[in-house]
């Protein structure tokens, strides 16, 4: 049993170390990163689609890593520190705590900053809409990652779901302005830049009138 939990407790410092890494990279300033920071770094860029893609696909990986790491975390803890080999081959646990905890942990980021990972990685946000802004940030949830998620923890075949929401949010990043995508038109928020101080009083989304970085 001994060996066991020193081979989980291995497993995990390793892969916590990984995650808490790529987390830290993100606030680390870039002239300590070996990187030269541009004059104009802190002006707002222009919303394109492929930034929202970009913002897309951080959140599909970065919610995927997280039902790997979270399952088989569970599944190791369970075998070599609980000794729980029933457990184990059910399974459910390991289901439950990977389904639960990336969707709660997407819906309270939302809920704290109004952003996603992946609008934190690339720079945007959405504000605005008619909707107070906790109602308004939970149905950004609900259109992003965390629709998908719930969609894929349904059982059977409705999981199939997941996939149908995940063609349809692609589609939608072309069909809306500024590809404010099905997160914008659930919540009634326009899309725009992180850095741009922006205002209120702005219509959602109106794309002739953005502004140049």
């Amino acid at each position: 049993m001994g060996g066991g939990a020193d081979l989980f407790l291995a497993i995990w410092t390793n892969t916590l170390g990984a995650v808490v890494g790529s987390i830290l990279s993100f606030v680390v300033p870039a002239r300590h990163r070996g990187m030269a920071r541009s004059e104009d770094a802190d002006e707002p860029r222009p919303v394109t689609r492929g930034r929202r893609l970009i913002g897309m696909l951080c959140d599909g990986l970065a919610a995927a890593v997280t039902v790997v790491l979270v399952g088989t975390s569970t599944q190791l803890w369970l075998q070599f520190v609980v000794g729980d080999q029933e457990a184990v081959r059910e399974g459910t646990l390991a289901d439950t705590l990977a389904t639960a905890i990336p969707v709660l942990a997407w819906l309270v980021l939302i809920l704290a900053t109004g952003r996603s990972v992946g609008d934190l990685a690339v720079q945007l946000r959405y504000r605005g809409g008619r909707v107070p802004t906790p109602v308004a940030r939970v149905l950004r949830w609900a259109g992003g990652v965390g629709g998908w998620l719930l969609l894929g923890a349904l059982p059977g075949p409705w999981a199939l779901l997941a996939s149908a929401f995940a063609l349809t949010s692609l589609v939608l990043v072309f069909a809306t302005a500024r590809g404010r995508g099905m997160p914008g038109i659930l919540s009634g928020m326009r899309v725009e830049d992180a850095r741009d101080p922006g205002t209120t009083a702005v219509p959602a989304a109106p794309e002739s009138g953005s502004r140049r970085p």
